[in-house]
């Protein structure tokens, strides 16, 4: 293991070794997530995942036939509004089923 020394300025920052800034593979701007595990009394530090990183891993998770869905899906509703995406679905057979499960009756 590896160890730096940093010092605590007065505002409460600290210098992130430039070592341990390329084993983390963080730039500029780029956020950091601590955590304290209370029995070890150590301190874990990670880069948290961009937006797109997230979204990139959420996107692969998927399987084939919801890739698929989404891809389906992404074309019917292009251009279209939220409130309009939304109405159209409701006044889907899949929309009415649904309201009809949850509330009981028809939508209208």
């Amino acid at each position: 293991m590896t160890t730096y020394t940093t010092t605590l300025t007065r505002a409460s920052q600290i210098t992130l070794p430039k070592a341990l800034q390329k084993v983390l593979k963080v730039e500029t701007g780029d956020r950091l997530v601590y955590s304290y595990d209370e029995r070890a009394k150590s301190i874990t530090i990670r880069r948290q995942p961009s937006l797109e990183e997230r979204l990139a891993e959420l996107h692969n998770s998927y399987s084939d036939h919801t890739k698929e869905n989404l891809k389906r899906a992404a074309k019917k509703y292009a251009g279209m509004t939220i409130s309009e995406i939304r109405e159209a679905w409701q006044k889907s057979p899949e929309g009415i089923t649904y309201y009809a499960e949850k509330y009981g009756g028809k939508n209208a």
